[in-house]
């Protein structure tokens, strides 16, 4: 098929890149798709980006012990980190923990492209602060700490050294932008914009919903009177398991994962529901939010 190639800036849109292209910014969606299909960062973007760093370091408990070492010397040191602790959060195991939850799950929030390992670092302190006390008057120098964090992930050695190399990567995943177009970059559309299936391959009919259904709460297109179909071809997430370490190839690996509770047991009870062990955990979804009625 015929494409165009439309040179992008830090302003780039999909709704801008649509509009050129195809003569609607409405079309944004089927440019975000071919996006996501060229991505550099393709062999990545399947997992959930903090799943991917998490299988690079190999380890929580070795990111854990780097801001452990970094918040400890900074509590002992006398620091204003070592009064907000001794206040608020109790000790520096617990702040640290907070900490590497924070940092996780900052990873896979951000919707730009024009993010550095310094960002990621200094949010996180600042999200970590602000949840053990929105109020504090006591003002803790996140970039200082975001600084001191980088260079102990290098003092590792080995590993460490390159994570702020992998974190500029999981960055440019496509799939956690929305609106965002990759900056400075050549980016190839296909002439015809149209497409009724997304970057997965997946029906949109399945793999989306249109903005009235959304806004009056409706989850997915209901498939006659099972949900299942929705489900499985219209799911659009992330997989609950790791992909680099080849856990989807061992049932005895699934990770956080209860087969016999939450999501998994909704599944159990409509009416279509003949998943396999691997489709449970793919689609394993939490259904105490749903109404799911006789559907």
């Amino acid at each position: 098929m015929a494409k165009s190639n439309f040179l992008t800036d830090k302003f780039s849109t999909t709704g801008g890149l649509a509009a050129v292209a195809y003569g609607s910014s409405t079309l944004f969606q089927t440019v975000a798709d071919q996006i996501k299909r060229r991505s550099k960062t393709k062999a990545l973007d399947s997992q959930r980006p903090s799943h991917a760093f998490l299988d690079f370091v190999g380890t929580k408990k070795f990111v854990l012990d780097v801001f452990k070492s970094v918040i400890q010397s900074e509590y002992d040191a006398g620091e204003i980190i070592t009064d907000f602790i001794d206040l608020y959060a109790t000790d520096v195991d617990t702040f640290s923990s907070a900490l590497l939850e924070v940092f996780l799950g900052s990873i896979d929030e951000y919707s730009t492209y024009s993010i550095s390992p310094s960002t990621i670092f200094s949010d996180s302190v600042e999200k970590t602060t602000y949840s053990f006390n929105e109020k504090s008057e006591l003002e803790i120098d996140s970039r200082d700490i975001a600084k001191k964090l980088e260079q102990e992930f290098i003092n590792f050695g080995y590993v460490g050294e390159d994570v702020s190399t992998i974190l500029i990567f999981l960055i440019n995943n496509p799939n956690t932008k929305i609106t965002s177009a990759p900056p400075d970059t050549l980016v190839s559309l296909d002439v015809k914009g149209i497409s009724s299936k997304n970057a997965k391959g997946v029906d949109r009919r399945y793999g989306t919903i249109p903005p009235k259904d959304y806004y009056a709460g409706v989850a997915y297109r209901n498939e006659g009177s099972s949900l299942r179909r929705s489900i499985t071809e219209g799911y659009v997430g992330y997989p609950l398991v790791s992909l680099l370490g080849e856990s989807l190839l061992n049932p005895d690996s699934y990770e956080n994962i209860d087969l016999e509770y939450s999501g998994s047991l909704a599944l159990n009870n409509l009416p279509d529901s003949n998943l396999s062990t691997t489709q449970r955990a793919l689609f394993s979804i939490d259904f105490t939010t749903l109404d799911l009625g006789t559907n």
